[in-house]
Order: C-alpha cells, then structure tokens, then sequence
C-alpha cells in the first residue's frame, strides 16, 4: 500500500501524482479500484464509492447510491486535514476504473 500526498490546486482542485500521470481525486481516484482510501490525519477512511459499489454487484444497484458514496467521497476529501489516497497499485498499473474488467 502507498501513500499518494494531495497536490492541493486553485478552485480547490485536488490532485495525486498517480503511476501514470497527476489525476484528479474528484474524477479519478473515486473510480478506481486501486484506491483504499482517504488518509485524513491519523486514520484511513475506505473509499465509500468502492464500498457502494462491491455491495451492489456488478451491473445492478441503485444509481442514487453510487452517487451518495461519491458525495461523501468528495465531502471527505475537502477537509482540510484530508491528506493523501491510500493506493494498492503495488504494480503501477496506473488508474483502472470499477467497471472495465
């Protein structure tokens, strides 16, 4: 597991050097099935989109959901003593969304 440091923006855009190019938290990371989670401070929160989305099943589920997990991803991340995505991309894969296999 490593440790990928935000790279806080203008218009409080938030980025993380990823294996394959400086992606944005709010489009990608959220997607990916490499993410663990959002350190924040001392403890790591798990990635409620990824969350959401195992419990759903692939190709069901309930799109409102989905984009609950997602807002509270984002709502998670603005905090300002949000730090760093937990990343399990041991291989640098790079970003690889939920739903291509």
């Amino acid at each position: 597991m490593k440790t990928l440091p935000f790279i806080r923006g203008k218009n409080d855009r938030i980025t993380v050097e990823c294996a394959t190019e400086e992606v944005s938290i709010h489009t990608r990371c959220v997607h990916c099935i490499h993410c663990a989670g959002i350190r924040d401070g001392k403890r790591i929160v798990p990635n409620p989109y990824a969350q959401e989305f195992k419990k759903q099943g692939r190709g069901s589920g309930d799109a409102f959901e989905l984009l609950t997990a997602q807002t509270m991803f984002n709502t998670i991340v603005a905090n300002p003593s949000a730090d760093a995505i937990e990343c399990a991309d041991e291989k640098g894969e790079g970003f690889h969304p939920f739903w291509v296999r």
